[in-house]
């Protein structure tokens, strides 16, 4: 079997995971399921506490991938739990309380009795004791498992660090042995080591508050039309394609579908942007999510579960949160040998501090536990993930969707914008503005024209078809049609061979084209796309057609100069109307005369010379050229979202979303180095600090 096969046999698994405390986790639990042969990709997310394999399900499941993650010492569970996180919040809050509970009377005690005598021990020794084997259990635990796999995370400085405390003073205590005492320090330790674990997935919870509204807007239950007539409300996982749904005033629209009865006033600003409702009737498409706010419909509903557009947009941005930018490569490199490194440091640090300067071996045993716990790779761990979450929440918001996490790092170093012109700088409505016919009259070449274009789905033959269906002109039967992308279309009608596109076109099909040059110029000059129309190899008429600039592109491309970007545009148009264009909008390099198929290698050109190139298109006539882009950006809309093939989808189609992303890209890659920067310097002033590099200046 080849590859190619095997690849699109792989099946996709998003879970929870349980246990992780620093990068390390994550890296152990890769690690373990990356040595499975039948899993292709995993990915595990620290912040998000959440895994994303690719396996081949013929080979492994569901079963098996969860029994790896426990043998890792972790716990895997089903994503789709709408409180799971909300019960993991719980969950460090109340091991939080439990330790100040226990540490609170014992600090007391450490305060009126600095020096514990044989009546107040035995109490704090029990305190110490229960909160050692209680919420010390998950770190021992979580030691035993990183060891075992070979590998050394926060679990184990926390374990070596507290336990070392913990059972000195235990021997001193049972045996009455001459010594200080640590067991306050055990206490405490653990109380700010919860407490930290608690503000950590509180921060989590926050900066996936935009993914978890988005999947509040999800319907639960949906009323249906059952055969006899009767309503019958049922889970929205019950649904199937087809079945009839009752949707009444101010309720959710449950499913993707077309509007079979009444009139509607729905609101769509979770798909547009705009806050202003959308008057729906039969025959019109809604979307799940969005909400009637006046009228009865019944919907046929179409797509269903997964397929739904507010589910598409919840994957997208799921996948962008777990996925890995590639500076967080860097944080993990440093992450693997940091435990190590941190261990070697406090083993240095007692030799130094009890065989070398002599010091007491409580005051040696203090310094090194001191390091120990001081060390902090979850913040190296977190400092990437979390800031990738935060800017794809705040994209999310702005109807900004980010496919990957690399996207956001990525998209703010690129130099060179790539725009189509037809449907992102203009609005893709192209209109009729002009009919020029030579020995035919005006309603016998829209006759001809509309019969062919009728057939076609290219924006300019839609502006044809349109103006002819508003001059009532009925289309012919078409005979041996053909389609030539980017340059025209041919076939036969009433016998007679009929040939409609660009002057190349028709020249190539030998129709003299050049009778009408002075009218030619005026439409060119005015930035008009001229249409040649030939019968029989005699030119018949010309059409010219403007598709009008959306009122923000001026603004965009000047934006883009500002901040030092280059603007190149590509269109199918003559080099004369494409320079029209780029004038008004300020663009000093495009490229006209381009055939779809050709935009990719405009963008494989301007990568060879080096440039970092971002392309904005319509997602769907663009693919290629979005693929060959460093970003490819796709202007989306409605339901045709799942089609596009970008690494960013605009939902709100909104060319300034370009800019905004490109910003948001910056500060979200300018806060993640922020992040990183702090964390090396927490640690690298730390470690020496606990270390007693300052002890001298303070004995």
């Amino acid at each position: 079997m080849t590859e190619p096969e095997v690849t699109r046999r792989l099946s996709r698994l998003n879970f929870r995971i349980e246990g992780m405390h620093c990068a390390n986790c994550a890296l152990a639990i890769e690690k373990k399921l990356s040595d499975s042969p039948s899993i292709k990709r995993v990915v595990v997310n620290l912040a998000l506490n959440e895994g994303v394999v690719e396996y081949d399900p013929e080979k492994t499941g569901t079963t098996e991938i969860f029994n790896l993650v426990k043998e890792a010492g972790y716990s895997a569970k089903d994503k789709n739990a709408e409180n799971e996180r909300e019960k993991f919040y719980k969950t460090s809050l109340f091991k939080f309380l439990w330790s100040l509970f226990f540490t609170i009377p014992l600090m007391i005690i450490h305060m009126q009795h600095p020096f514990p005598d044989r009546f107040n021990l035995p109490f704090i020794f029990i305190l110490a004791t229960i909160l050692q084997f209680t919420s010390g259990l998950i770190f021992y635990r979580g030691s035993y498992y990183s060891l075992k796999n070979k590998t050394a995370n926060m679990d184990v400085l926390i374990a070596l660090g507290v336990s070392s405390a913990y059972f000195y003073s235990t021997v001193i205590f049972l045996f009455d042995i001459e010594g200080m005492y640590f067991f306050e320090a055990a206490a405490m330790l653990f109380t700010f080591l919860t407490f930290g674990k608690f503000l950590e997935d509180k921060a989590k919870g926050k900066a996936s508050s935009s993914l978890k509204k988005l999947i509040a807007l999800q319907s639960r239950f949906a009323r249906t039309i059952k055969p006899d007539g009767n309503e019958e409300e049922i889970p929205v996982e019950l649904i199937l394609e087809n079945d009839i749904v009752l949707v009444r005033t101010g309720e959710k629209i449950p499913v993707d579908g077309q509007i079979l009865e009444g009139n509607a006033s729905v609101d769509e600003a979770m798909v547009t942007g705009e806050s202003i409702p959308v008057e729906k009737r039969p025959g019109d498409n809604v979307i799940g999510g969005t909400i009637n706010l006046n009228g009865l419909i019944r919907i046929r509903t179409g797509k269903t579960g997964s397929n739904t557009f507010l589910s598409k947009i919840i994957q997208l941005v799921s996948e962008a949160q777990t996925d890995k930018a590639p500076i967080q490569r860097f944080a993990d490199k440093v992450s693997n040998i940091f435990v190590p490194v941190v261990i070697s440091i406090a083993l240095i640090t007692f030799i130094i501090w009890f065989f070398i300067v002599k010091e007491e071996f409580f005051v040696a045993l203090k310094i090194t536990i001191s390091v120990l716990v001081i060390a902090c790779p979850c913040a190296l761990g977190l400092a990437t993930p979390t800031a990738i979450m935060v800017g794809s929440g705040i994209g999310l918001k702005k109807g900004i969707l980010f496919k990957r996490a690399s996207v956001l790092e990525n998209i703010a170093k690129i130099d060179t914008v790539v725009l189509d012109k037809t449907g992102t700088l203009t609005l893709g409505r192209p209109k009729v503005t002009r009919i020029i016919t030579f020995n035919i009259s005006e309603d016998e070449l829209l006759k001809f024209c509309n019969s062919l274009e009728i057939n076609s789905n290219h924006p300019l033959a839609k502006a044809i078809t349109e103006y002819s269906d508003s001059s009532e002109i009925q289309p012919l039967p078409v005979f041996d049609f053909e389609e030539k992308s980017g340059a025209g279309v041919s076939g036969t009608v009433l016998g007679k061979r009929v040939f409609i596109g660009t002057q190349n076109f028709l020249s190539e099909n030998n129709t003299v084209t050049d009778l009408f040059n002075d009218e030619i110029k005026k439409l060119r000059d005015k930035g008009e796309t001229i249409l040649f129309c030939a019968i029989n190899n005699d030119l018949a008429g010309i059409i010219g057609i403007r598709d009008e600039l959306k009122p923000e592109s001026k603004e965009f491309v000047r934006l883009l100069k500002e901040k030092g970007l280059k603007p190149i545009m590509l269109t199918g148009d003559n080099e004369k109307t494409a320079s029209v264009i780029a004038d008004e909008l300020g663009i000093t390099d495009f490229q006209a005369q381009v055939l779809p198929e050709n935009k990719n290698k405009v963008i494989r050109k301007l990568r060879k010379e080096g440039r970092k190139v971002a392309m904005i298109g319509d997602g769907i006539n663009d693919a290629p050229a979005l693929a060959a882009a460093d970003i490819g950006i796709a202007l989306g809309s409605g339901t045709d979202i799942a089609q596009e093939t970008g690494d960013i989808i605009l939902v709100y189609n909104r060319l300034l979303d370009v800019y905004r992303a490109i910003r948001l890209g910056e500060k979200t890659l300018n806060k993640v180095k922020q992040n990183l920067f702090w964390a090396m310097i927490y640690n690298t002033m730390g470690i020496p600090i606990a270390a007693g590099v300052l002890y001298p200046f303070f004995k």
